[in-house]
């Protein structure tokens, strides 16, 4: 699971590279590339003159937000996705031996009411 520094420390890294408007940079998650272009939009806007530097400022904190809960939500779908998938991975040994619990978090888990 991420945890808040970590997604501010990698928000900042995605910012520093912005604030020079170099390409997109490869291999990053979704959240991280919109980020990172939105970032690039920012500080284009300032540069020319489109923003102020107090209008720069505050829609880097709504960027900031909404980059935080679409990182955390990612994380959140990928390690539901992980639990899932051991359950599918051991249906037929918890549908057949499990407890109550687990044949109920199963049912659950996989859709299968």
């Amino acid at each position: 699971m991420l945890c808040k520094n970590e997604v501010i420390r990698r928000a900042d890294e995605l910012n520093k590279t912005a604030a020079k408007l170099m390409p997109l940079p490869d291999g990053l998650t979704q959240p991280e590339q919109l980020l990172y272009k939105s970032l690039c939009f920012v500080y284009r806007d300032y540069k020319i003159g489109k923003l102020t530097y107090e209008q720069a400022r505050k829609e880097k904190q709504e960027l900031y937000k909404a980059y935080t809960d679409a990182a955390y939500s990612l994380d959140m779908w990928r390690t539901y996705q992980k639990i899932v998938n051991v359950f599918r991975h051991k249906q037929y040994e918890i549908k057949n031996n499990g407890c109550e619990v687990c044949r109920s978090l199963e049912r659950l888990l996989c859709g299968l009411k």
